[in-house]
């Protein structure tokens, strides 16, 4: 198999775990090179699942094209608007090319200068085979994963789930429902994810961060991950804006059934994480039992 040097980085998640505030500072440093669009979702898939056909792009009605539509068309008309060559190119290449692994490399020559990398939080997801294939083609990657407290994590995603389902009126039952989907209890193992992903890929190579962190000292915490990536911190590049966090707005209330359904499903992990991790699990730990005992 052949090897790839770039990206350089991964960013797997967790979702509704601050990637998306993430992403931002890091495209903001001048030494950091990310794509236009946050989540390429190349592991996610395989390639055979992508039709390479223009017409299958533009008009298949399987679920990876379809994604692949919206992820690019506005980034197409916002680029077409500016009339920005550089960014159209790379805007076609993506949605038309072949996918392979050289022509997810060829994605990132654009910053080839700089440290590059991308962050979609699906990757969270992948087996610790799916992952051994990611570490034979991209060895050299290094891995950023932030996580929160997987009740509250779960809640965001639930709420999420009913919003894009058109949901406006959440009932118990249908929050109990969601909360057991397998894409969000998926989404909160982390003790799986980091199993999977530290089977190919050293202690050294793998960055693990907390969304206690990002809002009680942001700038520590991108210190960190800046000194993780190789690059100096520069804050005069990075505006109090992408310091500050974007909370959820006022959340609705969680019922009662719900965080005791999501914290019977994390707390045996949250007891093995706490021995690893300390102080923030701790916290989420205790939390779990007190919701399954009251």
């Amino acid at each position: 198999m052949t090897v790839h040097e770039l990206p350089h980085f991964l960013g797997i998640g967790a979702q509704k775990a601050a990637s998306t505030w993430l992403y931002g500072c890091l495209r903001a440093h001048p030494r950091l090179w990310l794509p236009p669009i946050k989540e390429l979702h190349y592991f996610t898939h395989r390639v055979e699942d992508v039709h390479s056909g223009i017409g299958a792009r533009l008009r298949g009605k399987d679920w990876v094209n379809r994604r692949l539509r919206r992820m690019v068309k506005p980034r197409l008309l916002a680029d077409l608007r500016a009339l920005d060559p550089a960014l159209l190119r790379w805007d076609l290449r993506f949605f038309l090319g072949r996918r392979s692994d050289g022509w997810y490399e060829s994605l990132f020559h654009a910053g080839s200068s700089r440290v590059t990398g991308e962050i979609t939080p699906e990757y969270a997801l992948l087996s610790a085979d799916e992952v051994g294939r990611v570490r034979d083609a991209f060895p050299n990657l290094k891995i950023l994963f932030l996580m929160r407290d997987p009740i509250d994590r779960g809640w965001s995603q639930v709420r999420m789930l009913a919003r894009l389902r058109g949901l406006s009126l959440l009932s118990e039952e249908a929050a109990l429902a969601l909360a057991r989907d397998p894409a969000v209890l998926g989404r909160s193992d982390y003790r799986a994810t980091l199993e999977a992903w530290g089977r190919h890929f050293p202690p050294e190579r793998i960055f693990t961060g907390f969304l206690e962190e990002v809002r009680a000292d942001p700038r520590a915490l991108l210190s960190r991950i800046f000194d993780f990536l190789g690059v100096p911190t520069d804050d005069s590049v990075l505006s109090r804006d992408l310091y500050r966090v974007v909370h959820e707005g006022a959340p609705r209330p969680m019922p009662a059934v719900v965080e005791r359904e999501l914290a019977r499903t994390c707390i045996e992990d949250l007891r093995v994480l706490e021995e690893r991790f300390g102080h923030p699990v701790s916290a989420w730990r205790e939390r779990a039992e007190r919701a399954l005992h009251e």
